[in-house]
């Protein structure tokens, strides 16, 4: 799927890899901005990507990427879904398990961050077993806002397969690729 959304569509498809010279701020940066009033913890160690299928025909986006503890309550429909429990409603978890991966536009302060990640503790309906979600990040005076987001289909969702920056129209302009 390549993805486009409304207010910044424009300038998504310009996003590209981290050019030299280009400083990218750490995980823990944008992950605050993200998340600003959750308690975000890493991992010491990698998990496996979230899947019903182990096989290895299948690919993970996030392979090798560190893991993060996202601690706080759920915020919108789709991570409510996310965060639920199928046998319990009273139950709701307000920690994620989340891995991260960082594009910048070229020029720019500006950021593209895709995070995949599940609610630990939780047994979602199968409409929401986990969450990917793309989020538009801007830089001013040092300080990192989340300008937007959107959340990918989350239906049967258990992995992101890849995701790339690829020239699909021939014009030099890099489109990221979910």
């Amino acid at each position: 799927m390549v993805c486009q959304f409304t207010t910044w569509a424009s300038l998504f498809v310009l996003a590209t890899r981290l050019m030299p010279g280009s400083v990218l701020p750490d995980d823990l940066r944008i992950l605050n901005a993200i998340f600003p009033q959750a308690r975000i913890l890493r991992n010491r160690s990698p998990i496996p990507a979230p899947s019903m299928n182990s096989s290895p025909q299948y690919r993970d986006a996030f392979a090798g990427s560190p893991v993060y503890r996202i601690i706080t309550l759920a915020d919108g429909r789709d991570e409510r879904c996310a965060a639920s429990d199928v046998t319990d409603e009273q139950r709701v978890s307000d920690e994620r398990q989340l891995r991260i991966r960082t594009f910048v536009f070229p020029q720019s302060p500006d950021l593209v961050s895709v995070t995949q990640y599940k609610f630990v503790k939780a047994n979602p309906p199968m409409s929401c077993p986990s969450l990917a979600r793309v989020d538009y990040l801007h830089e001013t005076a040092g300080h990192l806002s989340d300008i937007e987001h959107v959340f990918l289909d989350t239906s049967h969702h258990f992995r992101v397969e890849d995701l790339r920056m690829l020239d699909l129209h021939g014009d030099g302009k890099p489109q990221l690729v979910v």
